[in-house]
């Protein structure tokens, strides 16, 4: 079988992108990007550049391809992106990625810090809706910080991988990590599924631009 995400027929920009898939216990697979067009889930318009991608995750049938769910992540500045997924012992499905300024979460909005903000969330994938969202920001607006690879620990708790860039740090609930030198450094969240931060730990690089 095979499934496809199209959008508009003008689009400048490739109408989806598909960056993540993974596979239950059951084969079910679930599978995360971005697109810009219409579908039953989702409604982004006037496709551009770093303009109007709503970032998505799909569930979708393991012997026809059908699709069981699906949920957008969409903000008016329209560029939010859905970088990797893992799944947890339960079935629930860890997601995370980028958003900009603000954007719903299946109808429930946030706000970023800065410009550009990552985000964690835990998806329900009986209800194919988010239980929470964590967002991951810097305070200057012209910075951009995001969470691009996410992994499930021996219990459950999700292994977040990102990138944060102001020198004034990044908060992690109670804890502060902080770049040297230049204003671009790399965290290690281990977060659980109760939204709480186990412990997070910050590299940087003596240039910018690193790692």
């Amino acid at each position: 079988w095979e499934i496809k995400l199209e959008g508009m027929e003008d689009s400048p920009e490739p109408s989806s992108e598909l960056r993540t898939i993974d596979v239950d216990n059951s084969g079910r697979l679930y599978v995360g990007g971005w697109m810009c067009g219409q579908a039953y889930f989702a409604i982004t318009t006037d496709c551009g550049e770093w303009q109007n991608r709503g970032g998505i995750v799909i569930k979708l049938d393991e012997l026809d391809g059908t699709i069981e769910w699906g949920l957008s992540i969409d903000g008016a500045n329209g560029y939010d992106i859905v970088y990797d997924l893992a799944i947890r012992s339960d079935g629930n499905v860890w997601a995370v990625g980028l958003f900009r300024d603000s954007a719903f979460f299946e109808g429930v909005m946030y706000n970023t810090s800065g410009r550009y903000d990552g985000f964690v969330g835990l998806i329900n994938t009986s209800n194919g809706n988010f239980d929470w969202v964590r967002t991951i920001g810097s305070q200057s607006h012209n910075e951009l910080d995001n969470a691009t690879s996410v992994k499930v620990d021996e219990d459950d708790n999700a292994l977040v991988v990102g990138t944060y860039s102001d020198n004034a740090g990044n908060t992690f609930g109670a804890s502060q990590i902080m770049p040297v030198g230049k204003p671009t450094a790399t965290y290690v969240l281990n977060l659980s599924s109760s939204n709480a931060v186990n412990w997070v730990a910050g590299i940087s690089g003596s240039q910018n631009g690193e790692p």
